[in-house]
């Protein structure tokens, strides 16, 4: 295998883990459970070769911590439920 792929496979499978989370807020705690099943989403897109995408995980965080900052019009918060 070419390093140059090797590489940027494990780019990609350091990334899962600690690329940022992108939020409303940062000053807005995210919830351990939601930050591990965001570690989980991106895993299972790498296997299935949909890197670049948002995982419903991460929609979430950014949802929910957005409510916490300003209330929701009624579009967004029928998205969240």
């Amino acid at each position: 295998m070419d390093n140059g792929i090797v590489a940027k496979q494990i780019d990609a499978l350091v990334g899962a883990f600690t690329d940022p989370i992108i939020v409303f807020d940062p000053g807005w705690e995210i919830p351990d459970w939601l930050k591990g099943e965001i570690k989980l989403q991106r895993l299972a897109q790498l296997m299935k070769g949909e890197e670049r995408i948002a995982t419903d995980a991460e929609a979430l965080a950014y949802v929910s911590n957005a409510a916490l900052a300003v209330p929701l019009a009624s579009d967004w918060v029928e998205i969240y439920l």
